[in-house]
C-alpha cells in the first residue's frame, strides 16, 4: 500500500509493506494505525527534518491509537549524524500509549540497519511516539556489526551467549581474546605454579574498551574471591596485549582460578 496523502480512517496492515510515496513526507492518517505480524511499515530518512527529509505518520485524531506487532523497515541515507532523532509515527490527537512493538525491537532496543546503529523509543516526543536515535555504536557493537553483517541482529548469532560456529567459546569471549567467531579457535590462556603462586596468563583485545576482565580464584568452587590477585602487562602488539595474573596458592598449593569477562 503506497499512502502518498492524507486518508481519513484507520489503517490496519494485514500483510505486505505500507510505503509513503515517491517523495519524503508527513502522511496524516485520521484514526488509528495497527500493524499486525505479517505486515510491516518502510520509513525512509534522509535528513533530520520530518516531512522533507525523512518520512513521517502522523495520527491526528482523538481517538487515534496506534498498536504495534509487524516489521519496521528503514531506508536510511549513510552517514546520518549520530545523535540525529526521528519522530516516525507522531501521535498527535491523543495521549493514548502504544500497544506492542515492532518485531525483535523492544523499548529502548539498538539494532543495526542500513550500515548503521539505531535506538528505538516507544515513549518518544510528546510521551507516545516512536522515535529513532542514531547512535554510535560501543565497541561491542562495533564488533559485531563487522563479525556478522546481515547476522548484527540476530541474537542467535550475534548475541553475547551465542556460538554460531560452534568451537565452544561464546561470542562474548571471542570479542574478548580478538579471536574469530566464526572458525574454531580455544580460549588463549594459559596457567602454571611458580613457588608459592598461580600465575595465570590471558589474551586481552585492546579495541575492547567496554570489557572488564577480572581473575578470580576459590578453594570451594562456591565463594569466589580477588584478593591477593595482582596483574602485570607481559606484552603488547597493538593489537593484543598479554596479561599475567598472580594468585597466591591455597594451603596444599593448589587454588582454582578462573577469568571473569563483563560488559555493562
Amino acid at each position: 500500500l503506497d499512502l502518498a496523502g492524507s486518508l481519513n480512517s484507520s489503517v490496519t496492515i494485514e500483510g505486505g509493506t505500507v510505503t509513503f510515496g515517491a517523495i519524503t513526507g508527513t502522511r496524516t492518517v485520521a484514526g488509528s494505525l495497527t500493524v499486525n505480524s505479517a505486515g510491516s511499515v518502510r520509513f525512509r530518512l534522509n535528513g533530520i527534518t520530518a516531512g522533507t527529509q525523512y518520512d513521517q505518520l502522523r495520527l491526528n485524531s482523538a481517538s487515534s491509537s496506534v498498536t504495534l506487532a509487524g516489521t519496521l523497515d528503514l531506508v536510511a541515507a549513510p552517514g546520518l549524524a549520530p545523535g540525529s532523532t526521528f519522530r516516525i509515527i507522531d501521535n498527535t490527537g491523543t495521549s493514548t500509549a502504544i500497544t506492542g512493538t515492532f518485531t525483535s525491537l523492544a523499548e529502548g532496543a539498538e539494532f543495526f540497519e542500513d550500515s548503521q546503529w539505531w535506538r528505538i523509543s516507544y515513549t518518544g516526543g510528546s510521551g507516545n511516539d516512536v522515535v529513532l536515535t542514531r547512535i554510535t555504536p560501543t565497541a561491542w557493537q562495533t564488533w559485531q556489526a563487522t563479525s556478522f553483517g546481515a547476522n548484527t541482529n540476530n541474537t542467535l548469532i550475534a548475541g553475547e551467549q551465542a556460538d554460531d560456529d560452534k568451537d565452544g567459546v561464546f561470542n562474548l569471549l571471542e570479542y574478548a581474546f580478538s579471536s574469530s567467531p566464526s572458525t574454531n579457535t580455544r580460549v588463549p590462556h594459559s596457567a602454571v605454579r611458580n613457588g608459592t603462586n598461580l600465575e595465570y596468563t590471558y589474551t586481552k583485545n585492546k579495541s575492547a574498551t567496554d570489557v572488564t576482565y577480572t581473575v578470580e580464584w576459590t578453594d570451594n568452587l562456591t565463594t569466589w574471591s580477588t584478593a591477593g590477585v595482582t596483574t602485570s602487562l607481559l606484552s603488547d602488539n597493538g593489537t593484543t596485549q598479554q596479561i599475567k595474573a598472580t594468585v597466591p596458592a591455597g594451603a596444599n598449593g593448589r587454588r582454582f582460578v578462573r577469568l571473569k569477562v563483563t560488559r555493562p
